[in-house]
């Protein structure tokens, strides 16, 4: 999903660079991350209203101990 134009104009290999930075930062400060599935947007839609369904009654997975 990626395309460079005025306003983004990183490539495609800083991009990749880029979003496995972002990746390993969020990990080891304690987020789970979700990656929401490329698929229709009614499907992500469902995607991520399950998995908040799911979340309830959890603790968030970034306890402030973390920071």
């Amino acid at each position: 999903m990626f395309a460079q134009d005025r306003e983004r104009q990183h490539d495609f290999e800083f991009a990749r660079t880029d979003y496995a930075a972002n990746i390993e930062t969020y990990a080891a400060a304690g987020y789970e991350l979700v990656e929401v599935p490329r698929a229709a947007v009614s499907e992500r839609v469902a995607f991520i209203q399950q998995r908040l369904g799911d979340l309830s009654g959890r603790q968030p997975s970034n306890p402030a101990g973390k920071r």
